[in-house]
């Protein structure tokens, strides 16, 4: 038994891995979820209340239940559930919201208990129903298996541990002052945890297993740290294809889900990738079809941001010796005032339509790329810094004849030829951005 829970139901979650369903449901008491979600269970079976999941009679219910057997404020509860709201007397609301979540945890059919009681200006859960809380079995978990001094125990207990971690802090609380805090705290308990039995597995040489934490990692956290240690498996796993494939849709993900460019580290991984994928021996038909386009695409043509700087390093050394000019452009979006796109379903919005008014702008022998979620890079080849004005033109009539409001585009253009000491191809330079 771990804290409470067989280790066949841990090994049967393992098993099953990111169904939607709670390890708690096959377990007798009270226990409630808050990593990777929020529910509460009594004898495996799930209690609903009427308040949704961001309503603030829930955030209290959380708040209590989270912090049992220990009481809190009323200060607490009102300077962090209603410290944005204009309201007069905001104890008064605490109080009605607490005898409304009395009432529907009777109406759950949750055992006859006093739940939520009111102690020295506070309030606390009751201790005749405490909850087993999955964020405090987490951390006990990994107290346990740091205290082990036996490898092969420390491994499975860190391994169980980890199964107990289902994602965020409630997500649902995104904006919370108290919530947020703790998130950060649970999500660096869990990515220490993967550390150290990364650590214990690759001394023991079981990259299979440490594949299978890896994979779960990146599901629940998705941080490209957890892309660097699978790939790192599948290369010690002689799987390096499937390696090359998860660098790829890595430095796919980044500029458009999370804005950012890929790391160094990520990079290297691609070099050492590189480095040992030509094992194989492969015929010159197979290398010319690899070379070749899937299918005729028109316009400029587009590539991850590794590629474009090999393609830009390439190119300039050609122009250099030709003599053929070429320039770099820097293509942002904005609000009307200039400032970061606040709203993320716009700044998507915005984000596809100007990749797609890029590429039916330029010509097959540009290429460009996204360097964040904001900002593209263009490179234009056998150009002049004139028809440079007419290129941005292009794309701004391009990307306005697709409706898109309450954002606006600019431009920057440097010569990729001239030698200029702060210019890298490593990314925009800082005056850029």
């Amino acid at each position: 038994m771990l804290l409470g829970l067989p280790c066949s139901v841990l090994c049967r979650r393992f098993l099953r891995k990111e169904k939607a369903v709670s390890q708690f449901q096959d377990n007798k008491g009270f226990y409630v979820q808050m990593l990777g979600g929020f529910a509460m269970f009594w004898d495996g079976r799930e209690i609903s209340l009427k308040s949704g999941d961001a309503t603030k009679a829930m955030q209290i219910l959380q708040l209590l239940l989270y912090n049992s057997p220990e009481r809190v404020s009323s200060s607490y509860i009102v300077s962090h559930i209603f410290a944005y709201d204009d309201i007069l007397n905001p104890h008064n609301n605490l109080k009605a919201l607490i005898s409304m979540l009395r009432r529907q945890l009777d109406a759950a059919g949750m055992p006859k208990s006093s739940y939520i009681q009111y102690r020295d200006n506070g309030y606390v859960w009751g201790a005749e129903l405490l909850p087993l809380v999955d964020a405090h079995l987490f951390e006990r978990a990994l107290k346990t298996a740091e205290a082990e001094t036996l490898k092969e125990k420390r491994i499975e207990s860190y391994r169980q541990a980890l199964l107990l971690f289902e994602g965020e802090f409630l997500p649902g609380l995104l904006g919370s002052d108290w919530a947020a805090p703790l998130r950060v705290y649970y999500n660096e308990l869990y990515s220490n945890a993967v550390r150290a039995l990364s650590e214990l597995l690759s001394e023991k040489g079981d990259y299979a297993a440490l594949l299978e934490i890896a994979e779960r990692s990146y599901r629940l956290l998705r941080t490209e740290e957890w892309q660097i240690l699978k790939m790192q498996c599948l290369m010690h796993l002689g799987r390096w294809d499937e390696a090359k494939q998860t660098y790829m849709e890595a430095v796919d993900i980044m500029p458009r889900e999370y804005g950012v460019a890929p790391s160094e580290e990520l990079l290297q991984q691609f070099r050492l990738i590189s480095s040992q994928i030509s094992g194989a021996l492969g015929t010159f038909h197979d290398m010319l079809d690899n070379l070749s386009e899937a299918e005729e695409i028109g316009g400029a043509y587009y590539c991850a941001f590794p590629g474009f700087i090999d393609s830009s390093r390439i190119t300039t050394r050609s122009m250099q010796r030709t003599g053929i000019s070429c320039f770099l452009m820097l293509c942002s979006l904005s609000d009307t005032n200039g400032k970061a796109i606040q709203d993320p379903a716009r700044l998507e919005a915005a984000s596809d339509k100007l990749c797609s008014a890029i590429q039916g702008s330029l010509r097959r022998n540009d290429f460009f790329t996204q360097y964040n979620k904001s900002q593209f890079l263009i490179y234009l080849v056998g150009t002049c810094l004139e028809n440079c004005s007419i290129v941005e033109k292009r794309i701004e009539n391009n990307f306005r004849a697709t409706s898109v409001r309450g954002v606006r585009l600019s431009f920057d253009v440097r010569s990729a030829l001239l030698g200029d000491p702060d210019f890298s191809f490593d990314g925009p330079p800082a005056a850029w951005s």
